[in-house]
């Protein structure tokens, strides 16, 4: 046998199995989108199943774990028109998303407390293209592990801190080493590093954890479990001051706490928030 027929009988063994290792991530994912349009009531038609599938055998690796795919399959149903809205230039709503995004990435800096860092070369609007145009450039990454709105977040926020970290840095290379020296002095006599607690990227993570907690509390059914987690951890209030405005005894008023923690130490939306924080800091 040839060189050549060798290279070409290689090649198409290997995407008999390349073809097979996507079909039968096609089925898997075509199985389990059939039980959760069941279990969560979608009501999708045979042909709006087989459009997941298909979409999502081509994102998700062969060997993805059960709780993983049910959860890319749940944000894909959530967000998948939002980001094909944002993927395609021919869609209708194309230009909208957008819009709407550029006032989220506004929010979002706003409310972090990050459109007030100013080094003198980027203005607040200059922060919000910095965003916008990563959000661009890793989009197509964009696989459904998470919410599109929790990816987008930890895209926006470490685009601008990256963008901020690297104008420090060629601001320093620039400087004159007797300017350098002047300021290292004066840091030095003057200035004592705030704790990890109080540094405004630390307040950040913290500002987005009680708000996506509150959230998933407030949403819940049982309405008291947002009441007691809010008027303990939030605003200090014993068990004793709870139970008397709620007219409960302290023993109910702890369960209903445990079970407020425990709903959140098993929400998706808070594990895929603690992967983000480890993610950032070690970037």
């Amino acid at each position: 046998m040839s060189k050549g027929i060798q290279a070409a009988t290689v090649d198409i063994v290997t995407l008999v199995e390349q073809y097979s290792m996507i079909r039968n991530t096609f089925s898997r994912c075509l199985h389990t989108i059939h039980q959760l349009n069941w279990e969560r009531g979608w009501c999708l038609s045979e042909e709006e199943q087989y459009n997941y599938a298909t979409t999502l055998a081509e994102l998700i690796a062969d060997d993805y774990p059960e709780d993983q795919l049910r959860r890319a399959i749940g944000n894909y149903h959530d967000d998948h028109v939002l980001v094909d809205a944002l993927r395609d230039r021919n869609h209708v709503c194309h230009d909208d998303a957008w819009l709407k995004l550029e006032q989220r990435v506004r929010q979002v800096l706003v409310s972090r407390q990050l459109h007030w860092i100013s080094d003198g070369q980027h203005e607040f609007e200059d922060l919000i293209q910095v965003a916008l145009l990563e959000i661009v450039r890793s989009l197509q990454n964009f696989r459904y592990a998470c919410h599109f709105s929790t990816w987008a977040y930890k895209v926006i926020i470490d685009s601008v801190r990256r963008t901020m970290r690297d104008s420090k840095a060629i601001k320093r290379s620039i400087r004159p080493d007797s300017l350098d020296r002047s300021e290292e002095l004066h840091h030095r006599a003057v200035q004592i590093p705030a704790p990890r607690s109080e540094q405004p990227t630390h307040m950040v993570d913290l500002w987005e954890l009680q708000r996506l907690i509150m959230e998933i509390l407030y949403t819940h059914k049982d309405k008291r479990l947002f009441s007691i987690f809010d008027l303990h951890y939030v605003h200090d209030r014993s068990i004793e001051e709870i139970g008397e405005r709620l007219k409960l005894h302290p023993s109910r008023i702890r369960t209903l706490l445990k079970a407020a923690q425990q709903l959140v130490r098993e929400s998706s939306e808070i594990q895929e928030w603690h992967c983000i924080v480890v993610e950032t800091a070690f970037a």
